[in-house]
């Protein structure tokens, strides 16, 4: 369950939500939404949630069992149970509430034709909260 005073999130507040991982690479910048993990994974699996080097996410929460942050990277607030920042092990000031993370949106069956959303580097796109979309952005990917 949440902690006291704080309400549990929505799945139309996140910009990105994932099953079990992401990975946002070097001088990424995420604004006006969240991004978190649904579920726990196994220990051997590593880190659910990497933020790189020169990343900004600090209009965001950030939701996951464990995240590692880059150099330089700002953040707001962050639920998790381990944190890493610049390689050094952190304690956690908000725990990961893993209870009350909204289940994943029920994605259509895959149908050729459509749109997908690619990002190369440099490049910026907007998509407004609660969208579903398949996305890729220079062979890296949400799983």
């Amino acid at each position: 369950m949440a902690g006291p005073g704080t309400i549990p999130p929505k799945i139309s507040d996140f910009v990105l939500y994932a099953e079990r991982s992401v990975y946002l690479g070097e001088q990424n910048k995420v604004a006006d939404g969240d991004i978190g993990i649904h579920a726990i994974a196994v220990a051997s699996f590593g880190t659910q949630l990497k933020v790189g080097v020169e990343s900004s996410v600090e209009g965001c929460r950030l939701y996951s069992p464990s995240v590692s942050l880059g150099r330089n990277v700002a953040a707001g607030i962050i639920q998790t149970n381990w944190r890493q920042d610049d390689g050094i092990p952190l304690g956690s000031l908000a725990p990961f509430p893993a209870a009350v993370m909204p289940p994943l949106p029920l994605v259509p069956a895959f149908q050729s034709g459509g749109s997908d959303v690619s990002v190369e580097q440099g490049q910026t796109v907007a998509s407004r909260r609660g969208n579903t979309v398949l996305l890729s952005w220079w062979g890296e990917h949400c799983n």
